[in-house]
Parts: C-alpha cells; structure tokens; sequence
C-alpha cells in the first residue's frame, strides 16, 4: 500500500483504537469511581437526613427549639433547610446561606407527631455538590494522566514505526548514495515493498544502473573516436613520411601521396562532423517541441518518399498500413523523419545485396502503434543483435571503414524513438532473411 493511503490509515486506526480504549476506562474505572463514590455519600446524607427528622420529632413542637437546631445545623453542615406546614401553604423556616448554586435536589420528608403520629411538617434538607465535584476533579485528573501516557507511548510506537519503515530506510539509501562508484559496480539493494518507498530504490537502482550504462558509453565513445582518429592519423604520418623523404623518385607520386593525405583528412573531418552532429541531436532530443502528427498521412509520406528514392538506385520499397484516418501520435515529425531515415540507410549501406528489397509495414496494436522495417540484406548474427543500438557499436569495423559511418545512426534512432515514449528491436527477419527493425510508439489518446 502507498504511504499517502497508509499513513493516513494508521492514524485513523490508532484514534479509533485510543478512542475506544478512553471509553472502556471510562466506563470501567471512571464511571464506576464516581458512581461509588456518589452513592457512598448520598447513602450517608440519607442516614444524617433521617437523623434529622428524629430529632425535629424529638423536640416538636417547640418552634424555637426546632429553628434554633436546624439553624445551627444548617451554618455547620453548609446546608439548604427548609420547613413547611402539612398543606405547603405556608413557609414556617428556611436558611441559605451557601455561597454556590451547585446543591443536590430539593426532597421533602414528613415529620410525624410522638404523640399521635401524624404528619405535622415537611422538611427539605439540599446539601452543596462541592464534594462530588472535588471527586469529579480528581477523575478528570486521572483521566487526563491516562490520556498524556497512552499518548506517549502511541508516540513511541509511532516513532519505532517509522523509524523502521521510513526514517531507516531513507538514511540507508543516502548512505547507498554516498558509495556510489562509476568505476566499479556495487551491488544494488532489492526491497520487497510496494509503497513510495520500495518505489525509491527501485529507481535508485535504475539510476544507478544507467549512470554505470553511460559512463561505460562514454568509455566506449573514447575509446571509438581514439581508433577511428588514430587509423587515418596513421596513415597520414606514414605518407608524409614518404612524401619528405629524399627517396621520393618524381613529383607525380608525391602529388598521389598528398591527394591520399587529403582524403584521410577528409574521412576525418567527416568523422568528427559526425560526433558533433550526435552531441547536438542528444541535446535536441531533450529539447524538442511536440505536437499532434497525423498518423496515416505522416507513414504514407515515408513510403512514397523511400519508394521513389530506392526505385532509383534500382533497389525495391515495399510498404503497408491498416491505420484509419483518426489516429495520431504525439512527437516532433522532423525527428521522427530523421528515425526512418536512419533505418532506411542503415539498410542501404549495410545490405550488401546488389537486388536489395526493404518492407516497411505499420499496424495497430491496442493503445499504441507498431512499424516494422526489414530487408533482404546479410543481416546480423543472434549475438549482435542485443548491442546493434549502442553508441559506436558496429558489427565489422572493416565494413564500416568501407562503407562509411561511426556506428552512431542506430544509436540516434533508439534516442528518437525513446524520445516519443517508445521503444525499438532489432530482430532476424523471416520473411526476408535480412535485418528486422520493430518500432513501438504510443498513440494519443
């Protein structure tokens, strides 16, 4: 589960197990306190009421004698007394004096008669809650001490909690950061987990796989630009040499040494035209504007464009489609003109077949696209075929010398192809038993 859901989830779970936990105590500990300790005294204030009552009966029906008790009873007890007659027509005592409006409920008790026990007053005694509030206090107190602690140590388990699944792995992967070496590989940390986190080192590690990808391309890229530079250098040493010896018999062979001098320094030059163009397309590629290209007139202008130029070097273009008119794709045309123009040359210039025949056929496949190109060339062995999109990579360098190229066109149409959202294969073709390219790319939707 992600953690913008989980997090969430757990803090709603723990206050609602907090929650219950407060009303279980409450209602366990709490409530049956506070019920105990009303009902103790209200059974004792019942007992000195019924005191009272007997002793009114005791000294009725001296008047005085009667208001004089219950007077001082009522300032020593903090006490509300009241008497009425038998009919409640008439107020025969009463005292408030307290200074509070917290008192019990007022209930009125008969006094009888010794003599001929009839009922001859009514007595209402209300006493001051000050105490059952004390008591309240001092549970609130306690409920508030259960409250501060079960919090405390929810905010320990929270803190083990993600210390252990957020925090610790966090630090773990800075320290992973921190190890990270282009030089030599370090084994990667697999997480199980499926949140933000698990995600986190998932791309960390291919992060880390592409940065030791790229510094291996740019090895390679070194290593490729010193042979190719240092072939042609060669060569022009060991001409010039030959041109400033005194060996040297007329001025014809010496012009024929300046002209291959010439030539080398041209196939240079064209190299490094070469390698400044890929740089630039890399950085266009991340800058590229995109828009909506209609799919179906875009391919048929690619066909009609390749079948004329390869119907002129008497080669043979073949193409297809099941695309309608509604679909398109979202790219950049110019860069997507120059993808098939790669792979269209890469098939001219490598074929090696005098009778060379290219296929390219376009169909739909769910919510993308899929274009394939192949040709009836000598192809390329099951072993190549994995490392044929990789800067530099060429199959046989002495092909290369001599049918031109820096191995960089391949390279710059995956680049393209990526650059759109899609991806490119190369496979051996069946039908045509040359090189099979298979491009990918997604529709819009």
């Amino acid at each position: 589960m992600k953690l913008k859901f989980h997090i969430p989830l757990l803090f709603l779970i723990i206050e609602i197990i907090f929650f219950f936990l407060a009303l279980v105590y409450m209602r366990v500990d709490v409530r049956d306190k506070l019920a105990f300790e009303f009902d103790e005294s209200n059974e004792q204030f019942i007992q000195r009421h019924e005191e009272v009552i007997k002793e009114v009966e005791n000294l009725y029906p001296d008047q005085q004698r009667i208001q004089n008790y219950l007077y001082q009873l009522a300032n020593q007890e903090q006490w509300i007394i009241k008497i009425n007659d038998p009919t409640f027509e008439k107020v025969l005592f009463e005292f408030n004096n307290l200074d509070t409006e917290l008192f019990t409920k007022e209930s009125w008790l008969p006094v009888k008669s010794p003599q001929d026990d009839n009922i001859v007053l009514f007595i209402s005694i209300q006493r001051k809650l000050d105490e059952f509030i004390e008591v309240s206090y001092q549970f609130a107190i306690d409920l508030f001490i259960f409250v501060v602690i079960t919090h405390f140590m929810i905010f320990l388990l929270l803190t083990l909690y993600f210390h252990e699944k957020i925090t610790g792995p966090i630090t773990k992967l800075i320290h992973r950061f921190k190890k990270v070496n282009l030089h030599r590989k370090i084994p990667s940390e697999e997480v199980s987990r499926k949140d933000e986190i698990g995600e986190l080192y998932q791309r960390f590690n291919e992060l880390e796989t592409r940065l030791q990808s790229i510094y291996g391309e740019q090895i390679d890229m070194v290593t490729s630009i010193a042979h190719d530079l240092k072939t042609p250098l060669t060569s022009i040493n060991g001409f010039l040499e030959v041109v400033i010896s005194s060996n040297m018999q007329s001025k014809e062979q010496k012009d024929e040494y300046i002209k291959l001098v010439q030539k080398k320094a041209l196939f240079m030059t064209e190299l490094v035209n070469q390698f400044s163009d890929f740089s630039r397309s890399e950085i266009a590629l991340q800058e590229m504007e995109r828009g909506i290209v209609p799919l179906k007139p875009f391919f048929e202008s690619i066909g009609e464009e390749y079948e004329a130029e390869l119907l002129g070097m008497d080669y043979t273009f073949r193409w297809k489609h099941d695309f309608s008119e509604e679909l398109n794709i979202i790219g950049n045309e110019k860069f997507l003109r120059r993808l098939f123009a790669n792979l269209i040359s890469n098939s001219i210039r490598y074929a090696n077949n005098e009778e060379l025949k290219v296929s390219m056929i376009g169909t739909v496949k769910e919510n993308s696209i899929m274009i394939t190109i192949e040709d009836n060339g000598i192809g390329v062995s099951e072993s190549d075929l994995p490392y044929l999109f990789q800067k530099f990579y060429t199959v046989d360098k002495s092909r290369q010398r001599e049918k031109g190229g820096t191995g960089l066109g391949l390279a710059i149409a995956k680049s393209i192809v990526e650059g759109h959202g899609g991806k490119v294969v190369a496979y051996q073709s069946e039908k045509l038993g040359g090189l099979g390219i298979k491009i990918i790319l997604p529709l819009d939707s």
